[in-house]
């Protein structure tokens, strides 16, 4: 069974309160409509509140808004590139899976969307190390260091070919952990970034040649 995915109602909200502000005669069930509110739905997704939602909105007066007109300022300060194709789950939005009912044998599929997350910092990264470590006893001086390694390793990355240098400071965190838990330093994964760079670039050049190296967006109903 294929079910549709509905539109949040926040964003529905959002939506109609950006059409009736520009006074524009738009449907809820028109196709400007849901282009728009999936647009508002996939920002939400992303970690912006309905404030910055709005501040985005007055930018477009009345036009429907799209992943492609989005203004470049909601990418400001964080490690994804718009228009980039990363690889790693962090900076991913898929659709969910299917889900199996077992009382009745009946699986519940969703609609296919694979959209890159807009909002991922220094931050993000480093709490994820953190969390990959399951350690309770990083100190703000680590993290003062790995903040100075993570600006190193992007640096020494970010002119690749295929790869983003993101990806392949997360791929490495997880390959590097898997067999060194224990590991309490960032710098550590540099034994492992070559491989990584290695085997996401043949992953890439793959779904290339296949053609899935691309992003699809969601196309939700109310």
């Amino acid at each position: 069974m294929l079910k549709r995915q509905k539109i949040s109602n926040p964003a529905i909200a959002i939506a109609k309160f950006y059409f009736s502000r520009c006074e524009c005669n738009i449907s809820s069930n028109s196709s400007e409509f849901l282009k728009t509110a999936n647009t508002i739905d996939y920002l939400q997704d992303s970690g912006f509140s309905s404030l910055d939602i709005i501040k985005e909105t007055n930018k477009h007066n009345g036009e429907v808004i799209e992943y492609d007109n989005l203004s470049d300022a909601l990418w400001k300060n964080s490690l994804i590139k718009k228009g980039a194709f990363y690889l790693h789950k962090e900076l991913r939005l898929e659709s969910p899976r299917p889900i199996y009912n077992p009382k009745t044998g009946e699986v519940t599929e969703f609609p296919y969307y694979l959209e890159m997350k807009i909002r991922y910092t220094e931050d993000d990264v480093l709490d994820y190390f953190v969390r990959k470590l399951k350690a309770s006893l990083v100190t703000s001086n680590d993290r003062h260091w790995d903040r100075r390694v993570l600006r190193e390793l992007f640096k020494r990355f970010s002119n690749l070919d295929y790869v983003e240098a993101l990806d392949v400071i997360l791929c490495s965190i997880d390959k590097y952990l898997e067999n060194n838990p224990d590991c309490y330093n960032l710098r550590d994964i540099s034994v492992v970034t070559g491989e990584i760079v290695e085997e996401l670039t043949a992953d890439l050049q793959q779904m290339q040649m296949l053609d899935q190296r691309k992003v699809v967006a969601r196309e939700n109903v109310i």
